[in-house]
């Protein structure tokens, strides 16, 4: 073999030993860019699937305390306005602290629902606190109707927008 071919010969050589490192390093960090990416994707649907958890039982929890009638043996008032507050407080605080998982979608919508509650809570305690007043019928007549309508008409709605929301970001249809 003469000089030229010795060349060719090393220079394929030290190609080859160069492209097994290039790939090993590319193979490298490819496997750990996939595995950032797949545990924080599988954080973020942890994260929906508890959000929308929390969501339908503080929805739950409302319609219940805010029924125009009440079941026999069901927990009294005091006790389901007690039950909803914790329930929305504790929602409120893991969806603020969880901001990051949402896409400015999921966001934007899960801000519409939580104004909604709050709305509808301040409604809901302005009629127990007029509930006294003689000259307050017509105006508690009028909230019993707007709370009962966003409890068990708009928030639904409300819901199930941000539920058709997070399945196609699960790839859900």
């Amino acid at each position: 073999m003469n000089f030229l071919g010795y060349f060719l010969q090393y220079t394929a050589d030290y190609f080859l030993k160069i492209d097994g490192v290039v790939a090993l390093v590319v193979g490298y960090l490819f496997a750990r860019w996939k595995f950032k990416f797949e545990s924080i994707h599988e954080r973020r649907l942890e994260v929906i699937e508890e959000a929308y958890s929390k969501l339908k039982l503080v929805n739950r929890s409302f319609r219940s305390l805010t029924a125009p009638l009440q079941e026999v043996g069901d927990l009294s008032e005091s006790e389901k306005e007690k039950d909803f507050v914790s329930k929305a407080n504790d929602m409120f605080i893991y969806l603020d602290t969880k901001k990051l998982f949402f896409s400015s979608e999921e966001q934007k919508n899960i801000d519409i629902i939580t104004n909604k509650f709050f709305e509808t809570w301040n409604s809901y305690r302005y009629k127990n606190d007029i509930k006294n007043d003689p000259g307050s019928q017509k105006e508690i007549t009028r909230l019993y109707k707007e709370i009962w309508d966003s409890t068990s008409k708009e928030m639904p709605g409300l819901i199930l927008s941000l539920e058709k929301i997070f399945k196609k970001a699960l790839g859900l249809k």
